[in-house]
């Protein structure tokens, strides 16, 4: 996953990363061709619904959270038909859309 990779050097320079979101799978939560950002947040504001990206099984993903009971939390994919257990140690960052694309009518 080189654009999870990209990422997570700017995060790990302390900085936050921007990038229009080409992934289907956490579609409807991010449409297609946003302009996203993640950045590092304070875990203790972590609230259900949260778009985060996160290590899951040796890949890193966009998720959502479903689920939080102390330091372990539940994401889903955008369709939320695929959950995964993680520690809270597993969340890298928290996504922020910055905009969304202009959908065209087609008249």
């Amino acid at each position: 996953m080189n654009w999870a990779r990209a990422l997570n050097e700017k995060l790990s320079a302390g900085k936050a990363a921007q990038f229009v979101c080409r992934q289907e799978s956490i579609a409807p939560l991010v449409p297609f061709g946003s302009l996203c950002e993640v950045s590092h947040f304070d875990k203790r504001t972590l609230k259900l619904g949260d778009v985060v990206l996160c290590r899951v099984a040796s890949h890193h993903k966009l998720c959502q959270i479903s689920f939080v009971l102390g330091h372990r939390v539940e994401v889903t994919n955008g369709a939320g038909d695929q959950k995964w257990a993680i520690k809270m140690s597993q969340v890298t960052a928290r996504l922020r859309i910055l905009e969304e694309p202009l959908v065209a009518c087609g008249m």
